[in-house]
C-alpha cells in the first residue's frame, strides 16, 4: 500500500470508471493514468485498472467494507458542477438503506458520446448490481437518456429501476448558443457546452422510456423548473408533466432551500426509488 495524499475528487479533469460505497477507480483524462480513491478523496493506489481494482479488493478486505445492496441509485450532475452537490442526497438515501453514489464526469471538457461511453464502462465494471435507478441535475439528464437509448452490455444483467430528473434541459441554454459565437468561449466552456446550445440541442435530445419524476418548486409557473428558460406555455403543474414529458411532479413546502438540500424532497425521492409513489 502506498502513501496517502487527499485531493479535491477530481472535479474536471478525472473520469469515475468504478464506484463501491464513496470508493471510486478514477482515469485522468490527458494521461490515461488510474487511482484508487477512499471515502474521503484520499488517493490509496495509483496504475492501471486493473492494479488499482486489486488494490481496492485488499482495502475491502482488510477494513471489513459493508456490501452495498443490489440495487443501486446513481447520481449524475449538471453540465459545471461535480459530484459533491448530491451529498446531502446520498446521506438521506443512506439513511433508508439505499445503495447510491454519485458519478463524476468531467463535463467541461468533453462532449456528451465520450461521457456516456464513460458511464456505459463504469456500469459494466458493477458486477454485484442487479437494478439500477438514477436521479439527474439539469443537463444529467441528456446523458441518462442518451444512456438508456443505447444498446449497451449492461443492459444484459441490470435491470433498470426508477429514474428522477431534476430540473431536466428541456431546450437549449440560451447563453451558451451566444457564448459559443466567440470562439474563446467555445473553447473555455468546452465541446459540451456547444452541443447543449439551443442549435444543437433538438438534434441532442432523445427520451427514454422510463418513468420520470421531475422535482418543481411550489408555486407554478414563475418558479416552475426555474433554473431553465421554459416555454410560455407551462402554466401549471400538469401541464409541466406534459411538456417534461414526467409520469409525476414533486412540490416542494419550502422554496427558499435548495432542492438538494431540502429534506423535503430528499424524502420524496427516496419514496419514489422504493415504492414508485410520491409523497
Amino acid at each position: 500500500m502506498k502513501d496517502c495524499f487527499f485531493t479535491l475528487g477530481g472535479g474536471q479533469f478525472w473520469e469515475d470508471l468504478f464506484v463501491y460505497n464513496g470508493w471510486r477507480i478514477q482515469r485522468n483524462l490527458t494521461s490515461k493514468h488510474h487511482r484508487l480513491l477512499d471515502n474521503y478523496d484520499i488517493i490509496r493506489d495509483e496504475g492501471t485498472f486493473a492494479t488499482c481494482l486489486q488494490e481496492w479488493e485488499k482495502y475491502k478486505k482488510a477494513l471489513d467494507l459493508p456490501q452495498r445492496n443490489n440495487h443501486l441509485v446513481i447520481c449524475l450532475h449538471s453540465y459545471g458542477q461535480t459530484r459533491k452537490i448530491f451529498n446531502n442526497l446520498l446521506t438521506t438515501l443512506q439513511n433508508k438503506n439505499l445503495s447510491a453514489e454519485s458519478i463524476n464526469y468531467p463535463s467541461m471538457q468533453r462532449n456528451t458520446l465520450s461521457q456516456v461511453k464513460q458511464l456505459e464502462t463504469l456500469l459494466n465494471n458493477m458486477e454485484d448490481i442487479q437494478q439500477i435507478s438514477f436521479i439527474t441535475y439539469g443537463s444529467g439528464n441528456i446523458l441518462l437518456e442518451q444512456l438508456l437509448n443505447n444498446d449497451s452490455k449492461w443492459k444484459q444483467r441490470i435491470k433498470i429501476g426508477k429514474a428522477i430528473e431534476i430540473f431536466p434541459w428541456t431546450e437549449g441554454n440560451h447563453l451558451f448558443t451566444k457564448l459559443c459565437n466567440f470562439k474563446f468561449a467555445e473553447l473555455l466552456l468546452g465541446p459540451m457546452a456547444k452541443e447543449l446550445n439551443s442549435n444543437n440541442f433538438a438534434k441532442l435530445h432523445c427520451r427514454a422510456d422510463i418513468d420520470i419524476g421531475v422535482v418543481a418548486p411550489k408555486h407554478a409557473p414563475n418558479n416552475l423548473l426555474y433554473k431553465l428558460k421554459l416555454s410560455p406555455q407551462i402554466a401549471n403543474l400538469e401541464t409541466a408533466k406534459s411538456f417534461c414529458r414526467a409520469k409525476s411532479v414533486i412540490k416542494a413546502q419550502n422554496t427558499s432551500i435548495p432542492v438538494l438540500q431540502n429534506k423535503i424532497i430528499h424524502e420524496a425521492i427516496a419514496k419514489f426509488i422504493q415504492t414508485g409513489e410520491f409523497v
